[in-house]
Formats: structure tokens, sequence, C-alpha cells
């Protein structure tokens, strides 16, 4: 079961942070309010970012950092995966979007770098435990 969750849990960060990418694109272009996204949302954040941000937090010790830089922008992922989770498990609990009004419209622009950027690591780091899983 370990070596399932080790080769998946990357994998699965990637669709987070694609569909943050294009949550946040469509926003800037069709300007929906924010608080009226559907549930399903919530729940795909804190499932699929629930699980890659514990498998990033439980492998830390076995992944290869190439960089402080590197170490950083992992800590980041960490950071924000595991964020999210809780901010978007409060709105599942509490059963109520109105906190996530605290985002303004000109906040997806930054959230869409972000995305983008974290998502292209997390692409990278997929790559690198291909690669060390063929050795």
């Amino acid at each position: 079961m370990r070596k399932l969750y080790y080769r998946t849990f990357a994998k699965v960060a990637l669709p987070v942070y694609l569909g943050g990418t294009l949550i946040h694109i469509s926003r800037l272009i069709f300007d929906f309010p924010i608080t009226k996204m559907p549930v399903q949302v919530d729940w795909f954040v804190v499932l699929f970012a629930g699980y890659a941000g514990m498998g990033f937090l439980v492998f830390v010790k076995e992944i290869f950092f190439k960089s402080k830089w590197d170490r950083l922008a992992y800590a980041l992922l960490v950071f924000h995966l595991l964020g999210s989770v809780l901010f978007h498990m409060y709105i599942l609990i509490a059963n109520d979007r109105t906190i996530i009004g605290i985002f303004p419209y000109w906040y997806s622009y930054i959230a869409v770098a972000y995305f983008a950027a974290l998502g292209y690591y997390v692409l990278g780091l997929n790559k690198r435990f291909y690669h060390a899983a063929k050795l």
C-alpha cells in the first residue's frame, strides 16, 4: 500500500493545480462570484489536495532536493495544499461559503500565477519521482 501511495500522491496533485488555474482564469474571464462555486469544488480540494499534501509530507525524507530553492518550493507546495484542505474543510463543516469571499477579484490574477507555478513544479517532481523509481 505504501508503494502505491508513493507512486500516486504527486500525480494526484496535478489535477488540483490544473483545476485551480482554470477556475481562477474562468473567474477573471467571466467574473462569477467565487462564493457561488459548487460544493463539489470543496470536496475535490479536500480529497485530492489532502491525499497529495499528506503524501508530500509523509515522503519528504525520501526526496532528493537539488537546492535550497527546491526545498523552499516544496515547503510552499505542502503549505498550500494542506492549507487549502483546511480552508475547504472548514467550508464543508460550517456549511458556509461566505469565508471564501475574503478573496477579492484581483486575487485571481495572483492565484493564476502561483497555481500555474506550483503545477509546473509538481510536474517536475513527478518526472523526478518517475526517474528515481526506474533506477
